[in-house]
């Protein structure tokens, strides 16, 4: 039994040192204070309490190797694009930033600056000169200009909306399947009307892609990309849910730091408690004089 009151001689000495007035005792005190609180708020998501589930394992068969030879197939490819009509510029048009429930768009615009030479024998009906009547005009918004690439522009194209933040916008597209017939003497343009859903607060990543159509022999359609334009997009607040959010933080905040003092004042009175108790029991061995020597 002398490992017993070696341990109970220890424990005596450990609580007459927190007991004690000098600086040591006050520091050992302060951080045993700041761990427990730690503890209390913290320390739960350090521990694991999760059973781990008893697996089993029965003997099996050696596994089956199947061997299988892949036979691979020819498909033709049908380009439906058309010929090319000649170099052109793209340029796309966004918002830098949305508020929630705003209506807005994003518009794509591709020109040609440079005709194909043979154009005018292979087009149908052949390039004119002057612009057609009703030609539409480079946007007319006040969206600002977020990026423009070159481009080899051909007879039909198409365009879409896509990224990792599209979900939380509702998009409408125009024209609905995305293809255009391009023209040479005017301004050939997409759009997407766009309105930012409630989960959408914060900087968004979208990217506007152009394609040309292509078809398999099956009838299956294919899309051949030949530029991706990012931009980004910040969606904002309105003023009630701003304001919602504030006093939803500052709450939270406010009850946090409630917790906090609650944990604290609750483990400073045990310690007191604590305290208490040691000093009564310290006089009552020193009275009785309960305290073993140590064997060497």
């Amino acid at each position: 039994m002398q490992w017993w009151f070696r341990f109970r001689y220890l424990v005596r000495r450990i609580l007459l040192f927190l007991d004690g007035d000098d600086l040591a005792s006050q520091l050992v005190r302060i951080v045993v204070l700041i761990f427990l609180t730690w503890f209390v708020l913290y320390g739960y998501e350090y521990l694991d309490f999760r059973i781990q589930p008893n697996v089993y394992l029965t003997p099996t068969s050696e596994p089956t190797i199947q061997v299988r030879e892949l036979v691979s197939r020819t498909f033709i490819i049908y380009d439906e694009s058309g010929s090319v009509l000649g170099d052109g510029e793209v340029r796309l048009y966004a918002p830098e930033e949305l508020h929630i429930a705003e209506a807005s768009e994003v518009r794509l615009e591709i020109s040609i600056s440079v005709i194909n030479a043979t154009l005018a024998v292979t087009s149908s009906p052949p390039a004119s000169a002057t612009p057609q009547l009703g030609t539409p005009r480079p946007t007319s918004t006040l969206l600002p200009l977020s990026e423009r690439q070159f481009i080899e522009v051909r007879e039909f194209m198409g365009a879409g909306l896509r990224g990792r933040d599209v979900d939380l916008f509702e998009i409408t597209s125009v024209p609905p399947d995305g293809l255009r017939r391009m023209y040479v003497n005017q301004v050939n343009w997409w759009r997407w009307n766009i309105r930012a859903l409630e989960e959408a607060i914060g900087t968004r990543q979208l990217e506007v892609y152009i394609y040309l159509p292509e078809t398999r022999e099956d009838g299956m359609s294919f899309s051949r990309e030949t530029n991706i334009l990012f931009f980004q997009l910040e969606v904002l607040p309105t003023a009630t849910q701003f304001f919602d959010t504030t006093l939803g933080r500052v709450s939270a905040i406010a009850g946090a730091v409630a917790a906090i003092a609650g944990a604290v004042a609750a483990i400073y009175a045990g310690f007191k408690w604590l305290k208490e108790r040691v000093r009564t029991r310290r006089k009552s061995l020193s009275d009785a004089q309960l305290i073993p020597p140590i064997d060497t």
